[in-house]
C-alpha cells in the first residue's frame, strides 16, 4: 500500500467509502462521483504501477468481483443492461 495514493487509501477503509464487496485482493466502493446508479470502483488492496505488474490472483479477483457486482446490480437496478466494463489504470509517474 502505498500512503500517497488515494485507491490504495479506499481499498483500505483509510477514506471514507461505502463498501459493497471485498476479499482479499480488491475492495469494491460506490464512487462519490458517481456517472449513473450503481457506478462501482474495483480497486486492488496492493498498490501496482503498471498494469502488466497485477499477479494472476488480483486479476482473477478483478474478475471475480466484476461478474458479482454486475448481477448484483442488475438485481438491485433492474438496468436495460451495463453500458460497459472499463478498467481505469492510475499511473504513478
Amino acid at each position: 500500500m502505498h500512503i500517497d495514493c488515494l485507491g490504495c487509501r479506499i481499498a483500505h477503509q483509510l477514506e471514507a467509502a461505502h463498501l459493497i464487496y471485498e476479499d482479499e485482493h480488491v475492495a469494491c466502493v460506490l464512487d462519490i462521483q458517481p456517472f449513473n446508479s450503481g457506478h462501482t470502483l474495483i480497486l486492488p488492496k496492493q498498490h501496482y504501477l503498471d498494469l502488466e505488474e497485477i499477479d494472476e490472483e488480483t486479476l482473477s479477483a478483478i474478475f471475480k468481483a466484476s461478474v458479482l457486482l454486475s448481477k448484483a446490480l442488475k438485481s438491485a437496478l433492474n438496468p436495460m443492461g451495463l453500458a460497459s466494463f472499463k478498467m481505469a489504470v492510475c499511473l504513478m509517474i
